[in-house]
């Protein structure tokens, strides 16, 4: 790819590979990039002003912007991938010009990336921002969507089992091939490439639920997603954090079996310790002696390190409600 191309996850790109190929073209699929260079094209601002020259506030940088040229090379390409860096006066890259595609790139914006094979689509992420590397290439930092496709068949499998288990079996907006080809599950893993991955912007909308999905306005380049997936984990789960039922979400119980009076051990002592009395204190000394004990680590902690903060740290720690309450 030119440059530096080290991933910064170890959960690599959906589809399980570990690499991408900045020169060979991918064929788009269903629900993906169809048009990309002509539809996502930002209004044309004429000619680009040259490196090393302030520009005020752009493009949608503050006042005092630096503009960089940036020279990528591509495996398998003579020429690299020309742009423009805007730089802002704090040292943060506020946006990135491809000038061989004249499509312009932000930081929260959803993009497609090269894939590593031919038959496969872009690959679709939101860019987290660029920076450069130690060899001074323009790097992008994505964070992954993923495809129905690219997540294990079972998850997703068990994913239709409980939307159909939650609506009692009634038609879902999903069940359009249409809209279902259009929907993702936004995650956690990131990475870093040169920016000659980038093919161009598309979009992603949140819903908060299934039933909400019914106002997706069904668009070249346009997506959805309701859930997150963990690659780790190999879960899908609420961006919402409400509790979810249904097959996936309940826990495998083994057989019961009921133990005989014969076969019950006869002093519960020989199976556990008693850590507690009932009755042994009163509430209320209880209360000044666990108050007394975290004044006591308090005291310690500031004297150990030093601030208030490391006592207040020594008091709250469970540790010592614990030693207090065993004590």
């Amino acid at each position: 790819n030119g440059g530096d191309c080290g991933s910064t996850n170890s959960s690599g790109p959906p589809g399980g590979s570990s690499g991408m190929s900045g020169g060979s073209q991918s064929t788009p699929t269903n629900g993906s990039p169809s048009d990309t260079t002509t539809s996502s094209l930002p209004p044309s601002s004429g000619t680009t002003p040259p490196c090393g020259v302030m520009v005020p506030g752009g493009p949608k940088g503050p006042d005092g912007t630096i503009i960089e040229e940036v020279m990528t090379p591509v495996v398998g390409k003579k020429q690299p991938v020309r742009g423009q860096a805007f730089r802002a006066p704090n040292g943060e890259y506020t946006s990135y010009l491809c000038t061989d595609d004249d499509i312009l790139y932000r930081p929260g914006e959803s993009v497609y990336i090269e894939s590593q094979r031919a038959d496969q689509p872009f690959f679709i992420c939101s860019i987290q921002e660029f920076r450069r590397s130690k060899r001074d290439t323009l790097m992008v930092n994505i964070k992954w969507f993923y495809r129905p496709s690219e997540v294990p068949e079972t998850v997703y499998h068990r994913l239709v089992q409980d939307r159909n288990t939650e609506n009692n079996n009634k038609a879902l907006v999903t069940d359009n091939p249409v809209i279902k080809s259009r929907e993702l599950f936004i995650s956690d893993a990131t990475d870093t490439y040169p920016v000659s991955v980038l093919r161009g912007l598309c979009r992603v909308d949140h819903f908060s639920d299934i039933h909400a999905v019914r106002d997706f306005v069904v668009e070249d380049n346009a997506f959805f997603y309701i859930l997150g997936y963990n690659p780790e984990t190999r879960r899908l789960a609420s961006t919402q954090g409400e509790i979810r039922v249904g097959p996936s979400h309940q826990a495998n119980l083994p057989d019961y079996a009921e133990l005989k009076v014969e076969d019950r051990p006869e002093v519960c002592a020989d199976w556990e310790e008693q850590r507690w009395v009932p009755g042994a204190s009163r509430d209320t000394d209880l209360l000044m002696y666990l108050r007394a004990a975290r004044s006591m680590a308090a005291f310690a902690g500031l004297c150990d390190g030093g601030s208030t903060n490391d006592g207040c740290t020594a008091a709250s720690r469970d540790d010592t409600t614990i030693n207090a309450l065993e004590m």
